[in-house]
């Protein structure tokens, strides 16, 4: 999961870069000064850059989970009403076991999804999740912590279009999630 992270923020990074730089590029070019060749040429690397991490994007594992026997078995006390979830287990399960919160409290919200707040996480690592740059997270990666498993939850949220934001003061964090019914959604 750490290693799936790294490479889909180092990724968007990346993307970000060259979306710069192809935009400089578009103003320097037209009056044919020197910069744009030196642009192109970091433009080129960054997309081969792109193109050797990246991989055929398939489908997220998204399953039906109960996030009291998740959190439950790994000795994280949750309160309020039991609830499935869409999502996906692993990867909820491995941001949990890294990110050791002390505690989770769920609320139904009234357009039917569920807030997940997570209490007592890394500050460094809700630090990183509000601003991710690469190499910040690669200096976490190289040593694996709490700070990477809230980094986790991002794409937790990610491959099932639900939604984060970090509340109380940046201490706590809050995932917005599709609740799992019999009927599929």
């Amino acid at each position: 999961m750490g290693e799936e992270l790294l490479r889909n923020t180092m990724l968007h990074d990346l993307r970000g870069n060259a979306t710069a730089l192809l935009g400089w590029q578009s103003l320097i070019e037209p009056n044919r000064q020197k910069a744009a060749t030196g642009i192109e040429r970091s433009v080129e690397a960054l997309v081969s850059t792109i193109q050797l991490f990246s991989r055929p994007v398939g489908s997220v594992e998204r399953k039906k989970a109960n996030l009291q026997a998740i959190a439950g078995s790994l000795g994280i006390e949750v309160s309020g009403p039991k609830t499935d979830l869409w999502v996906c287990p692993k990867r909820l399960e491995a941001a949990l076991s890294l990110s050791e919160p002390c505690s989770i409290k769920l609320s139904e919200r009234t357009d039917g999804r569920v807030c997940v707040q997570i209490l007592g996480l890394d500050t460094k690592g809700l630090g990183l999740l509000a601003v991710p740059h690469s190499a910040q997270i690669a200096e976490v990666v190289a040593s694996p912590s709490r700070a990477l498993g809230v980094c986790l939850f991002k794409e937790v949220v990610r491959g099932v279009r639900g939604e984060y934001e970090i509340t109380g003061d940046r201490t706590e964090l809050g995932l917005i999630l599709s609740q799992a019914t019999d009927s599929g959604e």
